[in-house]
């Protein structure tokens, strides 16, 4: 495919988000219907819609799917392209006579001016103690999840420009550097002032201010330092840290005090890193042997957010940097099972003329009795994750509770930015590709909840869920529509808009789910359906497993369900046992029993659908996995009754724990460990190996995989290839074979998100919908 058809092709996939420090621009991977990745630059002015641009390579060439991308200010893209242990740093930009793809925008966005904490009130603070008075969250980095997502091509696309990338001319690439280590990682520098003179600690000429921070580690363990520059000089070391250092969280807007977080004999504590003296000092110290995480940090107000086991749990605590008063831990912070994850803070207090005005540097206003140290002015956006679905919600210190949002349903992206021009996010939903969304947080505020969803009728004792969010977050949300074919209409609450998201050419709409609880053998299970209210009773039906196993089906736009549903398949997509999101059980069941309980779940909903569609004279599911989904469907297809499974589908599959281990690379060997997939598991069902059973699997099979698959090796589905041939299977595309094996040339393990992917759907959805292999 050529540039010019790619910048004209709408993005169906965007992930990697990432906001320039004074939120004038933002920048993505994306990717349209031929699966080739390419970046984006966003300019987002105070005033007006988020415009993206695609940044395509030129050449024919594909970004990679795992290039880490900086958002700079003059709207360039700052990109880390990782090859093993070869790290690339590369300069984009759209090749016009501007300083970046836009130019210069005096508009987009408020300059980032202000001083920074005087090191030496910082170096004295570390929090040693908190009150506990108001006493779990899992310990996870704030980076966010991104959207796992793989490519559709079921027809053009229209190609407005409101909803998808300009069009711009050929992008310039400029190579910086190279730097060889196992790890490496850049954060953005915060953004110089509007015409003020680069930060004084930091080296160099007029013009050649550094815009990133890169972390390397290595097997040492050190953490080294460089920063980056974009005028093509070789970054300079200006740290090396004993151990490994995590997280990232500026304390000042000049760009010298990092906060990272430090593994040190297996306990997590913050510290600060000098970049003009290489030096660390501890920052937080609570408990003798908590893992104590910075979160959170305004550097104009000092208030800051933390995430500790201290009281007992891992929980969100608050406080005021160089302040008297202890770190607090708020219970309205603490909500059972679910994930509450800070994303933006926004400081403002009222200016002269009573507007909103953030005074950089400033201390933040208390209570009218002036002795309670809560800041009023203090506002701080959280995400809030369960299951599928992600909502929003508004806290203030000065308060004590949360502010439920009435955002659409769907998955936020966990990163944010905060500005004048509003709170933006990365948001998707099933009938939504991924984009930017802009919300005016006090409309939605004046909005109020929407009514909660009413319960969806389903047949067959099938029990609807809203949404996987427990009350008052699934009140927070409009309700989902009912049906699941396309979607007739979508009204946006007050104070929302959603900016660059791909529409269907001829106004059509994409193929909306809902969330569904089902019953499983040991609770229910979420799932997220598509195919309306009467998926049950649609001719074909997909039992889709994703892969992992530390992973799960989200509530999003995914190309390869949208792919399957427009070829008028009905989809379930559960997140069964051993799924994220559901709390450390649900997480932990399968870990040491890679195929044990997650495998009964799943030969538990095929037991039942299976059942009911006989019932209504209809045959059984179809099963599609990738990955450790692919592994789990040709479990269930050795292990469940013949009139249970239609035929089974599996890209990139490993045949067992055991030999994934024996074959993978060092990295997949230790995840593989970490995750005991190498545990045998003893039950009644035997061996959980895929090669060990093949001669139990007698429905049609289709198998896909990538021969240059560098996290499962292609040699397990060519040994299940040689195997199925050995037991007399019959090969090939005609309507008598048995079992069809294509091997993607050149191809990784996401090869349904890679370039040239669109055939390979194609194949997909015809198998899943008749069983022919051709």
């Amino acid at each position: 495919m050529n540039v010019a058809t790619r910048r004209s092709t709408l993005a169906l996939r965007r992930l990697g988000f990432t906001f320039a420090s004074d939120g004038s621009h933002a920048a993505c991977l994306a990717s349209g219907t031929d699966g080739g990745w390419y970046a984006e630059s966003w300019r987002l002015p105070v005033d007006g819609p988020a415009r993206p641009t695609a940044l395509p390579l030129p050449g024919h060439r594909s970004e990679s799917l795992h290039s880490q991308l900086v958002s700079l200010a003059d709207g360039t893209v700052l990109v880390c392209r990782h090859d093993g242990d070869r790290h690339e740093l590369v300069l984009l930009s759209a090749g016009d006579d501007g300083p970046g793809p836009h130019g210069p925008d005096p508009a987009g966005g408020p300059a980032l001016a202000g001083t920074a904490p005087d090191r030496a009130a910082l170096a004295g603070t570390a929090f040693a103690g908190a009150s506990f008075g108001e006493a779990s969250f899992d310990l996870t980095t704030a980076a966010g999840r991104p959207y796992h997502q793989a490519p559709y091509d079921p027809a053009p696309y229209d190609p407005a420009p409101a909803a998808g990338a300009a069009a711009a001319p050929a992008t310039r690439e400029r190579h910086l550097a190279t730097l060889r280590l196992p790890g490496l990682r850049l954060l953005p520098l915060p953004a110089a002032p509007a015409r003020g003179p680069a930060s004084p600690f930091l080296p160099g000429r007029a013009g050649d201010a550094p815009v990133a921070v890169a972390l390397g580690t290595d097997a040492r363990p050190v953490t080294t330092v460089w920063l980056v520059r974009t005028d093509g000089s070789a970054p300079e070391q200006v740290a090396e840290l004993p151990g490994l250092h995590g997280g990232g969280v500026w304390l000042d807007r000049a760009g010298r005090l990092l906060g990272l977080d430090r593994v040190h004999e297996g306990v997590v504590r913050s510290v600060v890193l000098d970049l003009g003296l290489g030096e660390v000092t501890p920052l937080l110290e609570i408990g003798e042997r908590s893992n104590d995480r910075l979160v959170l940090f305004d550097p104009d107000s000092r208030f800051i957010m933390v995430r500790s086991d201290a009281p007992g749990a891992d929980r969100l605590g608050w406080g005021v940097l160089g302040g008297t008063v202890p770190l607090r831990f708020p219970d309205c912070l603490h909500v059972p099972g679910v994930f509450l994850r800070p994303v933006a803070v926004r400081y403002a207090p009222p200016g002269p003329a009573g507007r909103p005005d953030a005074v950089p540097g400033g201390v933040p206003r208390t209570g009218a009795d002036g002795g309670t140290g809560l800041p009023e002015d203090v506002r701080v956006a959280l995400q809030i994750d369960h299951g599928a679905s992600s909502a929003l919600a508004l806290w203030r210190p000065a308060g004590h509770r949360l502010d439920p949002l009435p955002v659409p349903p769907g998955r936020l992206g966990a990163v944010a930015h905060w500005s004048a021009g509003g709170l933006r996010m990365p948001y998707s939903s099933p009938d939504q590709p991924a984009a930017l969304a802009t919300l005016d947080v006090d409309e939605l505020l004046g909005a109020g909840p929407a009514g909660a969803a009413g319960a969806v009728p389903l047949p067959l004792q099938l029990a609807p869920l809203s949404g996987s969010l427990p009350q008052p977050w699934r009140e927070a949300a409009p309700a989902p529509p009912s049906g699941g074919g396309p979607r007739a209409s979508r009204c946006a609450p007050p104070g929302w808009r959603l900016d660059g998201s791909a529409r269907p050419v001829g106004g059509s709409r994409w193929h909306s789910a809902q969330s569904l609880e089902l019953a499983g053998p040991a609770g229910p299970l979420e799932a997220v359906v598509y195919g309306g209210d009467a998926w049950l009773s649609s001719p074909q039906l997909v039992l889709a497993l994703h892969g992992g196993p530390a992973d799960a089906w989200l509530l999003e736009f995914d190309p390869t369900l949208q792919r399957m549903a427009a070829e008028g398949l009905a989809v379930v997509a559960p997140n069964q046992r051993g799924s994220t999101g559901y709390g450390t059980g649900h997480a932990m069941a399968v870990h040491g029993a890679w195929g044990g309980p997650d495998l009964e779940d799943v030969l538990g909903l095929l037991e039942g659908i299976a059942g009911q569609r006989s019932a209504l004279g209809l045959e059984p599911p179809a099963l599609f996995g990738v990955s450790y989904g692919a592994f789990l469907a040709l479990l269930a297809a050795a292990h469940a009754p013949p009139e249970q499974v239609a035929r089974c589908a599996v890209v990139a599959p490993f045949l067992s724990g055991a030999r994934l281990l024996a074959e993978a690379s060092a990295p997949v060997r230790a995840l593989t460990t970490r995750l005991g997939g190498h545990e045998p598991v003893t039950d009644g069902r035997g061996p959980r190996d895929v090669l060990q059973l093949a001669h139990r699997i007698g429905v049609p099979l289709l198998i896909l995989h990538g021969d240059r698959d560098e996290v499962v090796p292609v040699g397990q589905s060519r040994s299940l290839r040689h195997e199925l041939i050995r037991l007399g299977r019959v090969e090939g595309a005609g309507l008598r074979a048995d079992f069809r094996y294509v091997e993607a040339a050149g191809a990784g393990h996401e090869l349904l998100a890679e370039e040239g992917a669109a055939m390979l759907h194609e194949l997909l959805a015809g198998f899943l919908r008749t069983g022919r292999t051709g």
